[in-house]
């Protein structure tokens, strides 16, 4: 199993990539009044989760 700092990231990458396609399918039909709320927030959240990732220890973010 990967530690908890390298599976972290491999994960980001893998989910932002499928985000973004299948925001691509389906950019169309996507509100995206109601997509900018919750792009704002998501981007507000990265500090935090970097700062927690690069500080806490590992048995705490599991």
């Amino acid at each position: 199993m990967l530690p908890v700092k390298m599976a972290t990231p491999l994960s980001v990458i893998v989910g932002t990539a499928t985000a973004i396609y299948a925001t691509w399918l389906s950019r169309k039909e996507t509100d995206w009044r109601s997509a900018a709320v919750l792009i704002f927030f998501s981007f507000l959240g990265i500090p935090l989760g970097l700062y927690a990732l690069s500080y806490l220890p590992d048995h705490m973010m599991k």
